[in-house]
C-alpha cells in the first residue's frame, strides 16, 4: 500500500509540475501585439516588473514599441463575489484580491448592465461604497424606466453581454452576425484605484475614427498610438492634446456593419490603439461609463450618440458663406479688406474681429482706434451682412485707472469666479495687462450674469455671432499668479498618472487643478469649461 501510494505521488507531482508550467506559459507567451504595457510612462526593469506580477521579454532593439513589461493573460486583481439580473440587465459586484501599484485602490466595484434601447447598452464600472465624481455636463438623455421586452422575460435588444467567469471584464457581441464588437475579458490588467482606472479590450477592426481632438488622419493610426484627452490651447499638431475631448470612437467591421462607443467621463486620460487591434483606456479620476451603440450603418450611431448628449446647433444659413477674419489688424485694416474684397468682386457673408478691437484686451470693451466699430457694423448689415466678435472668458482682474469695469465688478458682486484653495478669485494671466480672473460657469449667478455683460456689449456693437475662445481654459503661466497649493505634494496638481499632456504637468498653461467651482474641482472639470461656457452663452 506504501509502495502504491509512493507510486501515485511519484506520478502526481511531475504531473502537477508541467500543469503549472504549461499554465505559466500560456499566462506569459502572448503574441507582440496583444502585450499591454504593465509600466506605462516610466522607465521599466525585469525586477520591478515581476514584482508588480507581470511578464518579462526584452524587445528587439529596432522596434521597441512593444513592451517590454505586460501584463499576463491570466491577471486577475478583481474577484466576482455575485451577479444577478435586474428588471434592465445585470448588476456584479466584485472584490479586490490584488492590489494595484498605484494610491487607492477601490475594495468592492459594482459594474451595471442597462440595456436601455434596442440600439444602446449601457455599462457602468464604478465603487460600490463610496460616491465617486460623475460629469454634471452635458446633461445626458438619461434611459427612464423598464427597457422595450418582447415578453416578461427576454428584453428586446441588438447587443448581447457577456461577464467574464472571473474578474471584472466583458463582451458585447452583435447578436445578427456574433461579431465581438469589445472584449475585455482576462486581458490588459484592469485596474481601478482613485485617481487610476485602465481598462483594455480586443476590437474586431482596425478602421477607427474619432477619439477627438488630435490633428490625425481619418482612420485612426492604431499603431501603439496614444491619444491624450485634455483640453488645451495649442496650434494643431501631430500627437499633443488639443483644443476639445471627446472619448468616443465610431468602428467599421469587416462586415461593414459599424458600431460606437462613448465614455462618459471628463477627467484626463491616455487612450491607446494597438495593433491586436485593440484599445487600452486611462483615466485618473471619475467612473467608468460606457455607451454601445449597434449602428449598423455610420449614420445609425451618430443618430445613437447624438440621442444621449444632444443633437448639434443648427447654424444659420449665412454662417456658412465666405468669412475673413485676422488677428492684428487696426481699424483702417478692416476697412481695406472690405474695400479690396468688395472691389474685387468676390462674394462674401462674414467679418470677423479678433481681440484688437478691445480696450487694453479687457472683454466687453472697445477700444479707441475701433470707436468707429459699431457703424462699420451697421454698414454690414445695411449690405447683408454679418459681423463677428471674438470673446475670452477671461475677466480683468483689477480695477486700474480710477476707472470701474463692470464686469469685474458685477462678477464680484455676484461670487462667480473660480477659487482658489484659498477660497479667494484664482488669478491668472492672458492678455489682459494685470491679471486675469475666470467665470466658473457651473455657479447658478454665472448664466444670467455672462448674459448681461454680452447685451450690455451688444448695445453697443450689433455683433451677429461670437467667437468663444481661450476657453479650455487657457492661461499664460501654469495655475495661478501666487502659484498653486502645495504643487509638489497637492494630489490633484502632480497625480500618480500624468496622461500624455503637453508640458508633462496637469496644469501647465491653465489654471490650477485645486481650483474650486461650484460644481467640483478644476481637476474633474477641465474639460468641461468650454462646453458650460457654450451653454451659459446659447441661454
Amino acid at each position: 500500500m506504501h509502495l502504491k501510494y509512493d507510486n501515485i505521488n511519484v506520478f502526481i507531482l511531475p504531473f502537477l509540475q508541467l500543469l503549472f508550467l504549461l499554465h505559466m506559459y500560456y499566462c506569459h507567451s502572448i503574441p507582440n501585439e496583444l502585450k499591454f504595457d504593465c509600466i506605462p510612462k516610466e522607465k521599466s526593469d525585469e525586477v520591478t516588473c515581476k514584482r508588480m506580477n507581470c511578464s518579462w521579454t526584452p524587445a528587439n532593439q529596432t522596434f521597441t514599441q512593444w513592451p517590454w513589461c505586460y501584463y499576463p493573460e491570466c491577471y486577475n486583481n478583481y474577484n466576482t463575489i455575485n451577479i444577478s439580473k435586474t428588471s434592465t440587465g445585470v448588476v456584479a459586484f466584485y472584490n479586490l484580491s490584488v492590489a494595484s501599484s498605484y494610491k487607492k485602490n477601490i475594495q468592492i466595484l459594482r459594474l451595471d448592465v442597462i440595456f436601455e434601447t434596442p440600439q444602446r447598452l449601457r455599462i457602468t464600472i464604478d465603487d460600490a461604497v463610496q460616491i465617486r465624481y460623475k460629469p454634471p455636463f452635458p446633461k445626458i438623455n438619461e434611459f427612464k424606466g423598464n427597457p422595450i421586452h418582447r415578453n416578461d422575460s427576454l428584453i428586446i435588444s441588438d447587443l448581447v453581454v457577456r461577464l467574464a467567469k472571473n474578474g471584472v471584464g466583458f463582451a458585447i457581441i452583435r447578436k445578427t452576425d456574433n461579431t465581438i464588437l469589445f472584449d475585455s475579458r482576462n486581458i490588459g490588467g484592469f485596474i481601478f484605484s482613485d485617481q487610476f482606472i485602465q481598462l483594455s479590450a480586443l476590437l474586431p477592426s482596425k478602421y477607427i475614427y474619432g477619439l477627438g481632438e488630435h490633428r490625425t488622419n481619418l482612420v485612426l493610426d492604431s499603431n501603439w498610438k496614444t491619444y491624450t484627452m485634455f483640453n488645451h490651447d495649442n496650434t494643431p499638431k501631430p500627437d499633443i492634446n488639443g483644443y476639445g475631448s471627446h472619448p468616443f470612437y465610431l468602428l467599421m467591421e469587416k462586415s461593414g456593419k459599424s458600431h460606437g462607443v462613448f465614455l462618459f467621463n471628463s477627467n484626463a486620460m491616455d487612450i491607446i490603439l494597438q495593433p491586436a487591434p485593440a484599445i487600452t483606456y486611462r483615466v485618473i479620476g471619475g467612473i467608468l461609463d460606457f455607451y454601445f451603440f449597434s449602428g449598423p450603418a455610420p449614420s445609425d450611431v451618430i443618430t445613437q450618440y447624438t440621442e444621449i448628449i444632444g443633437r448639434p446647433f443648427l447654424p444659420p444659413y449665412w454662417s456658412l458663406g465666405f468669412h475673413l477674419s485676422r488677428y492684428g489688424q487696426t481699424f483702417e485694416d478692416l476697412i481695406q479688406v472690405y474695400n479690396r474684397t468688395t472691389e474685387a468682386g468676390i462674394p462674401w457673408d462674414t467679418h470677423w474681429n479678433d481681440i484688437d478691437y478691445m480696450d487694453n484686451k479687457d472683454d466687453f470693451t472697445l477700444s479707441n482706434n475701433f470707436k468707429q466699430l459699431p457703424k462699420y457694423v451697421d454698414n454690414l448689415h445695411k449690405n447683408g451682412m454679418h459681423h463677428i466678435v471674438i470673446l475670452d472668458p477671461g475677466i480683468k482682474s483689477r480695477q486700474s485707472n480710477g476707472t470701474i469695469y463692470v464686469p469685474l465688478k458685477d462678477g464680484l458682486n455676484d461670487n462667480i469666479f473660480i477659487k482658489n484653495s484659498a477660497g479667494q478669485p484664482l488669478e491668472g494671466k492672458v492678455w489682459n495687462d494685470i491679471g486675469t480672473v475666470f467665470p466658473d460657469f457651473t455657479h447658478p449667478k454665472a448664466t444670467q450674469f455672462w448674459k448681461n455683460q454680452i447685451l450690455n456689449f451688444h448695445n453697443i456693437v450689433k455683433f451677429d455671432g461670437l467667437w468663444l475662445d481661450m476657453n479650455e481654459p487657457a492661461n499664460f503661466v501654469n495655475g495661478d499668479l501666487n502659484g498653486c497649493s502645495s504643487y509638489k505634494s497637492d494630489h490633484w496638481e502632480v497625480p500618480q498618472y500624468i496622461p500624455g499632456i503637453v508640458g508633462g504637468h496637469l496644469n501647465y498653461k491653465t489654471i490650477c487643478m485645486s481650483a474650486s467651482h461650484f460644481a467640483g474641482i478644476h481637476y474633474n472639470l477641465h474639460n468641461l469649461y468650454g462646453l458650460v461656457e457654450t451653454i451659459s452663452t446659447h441661454e
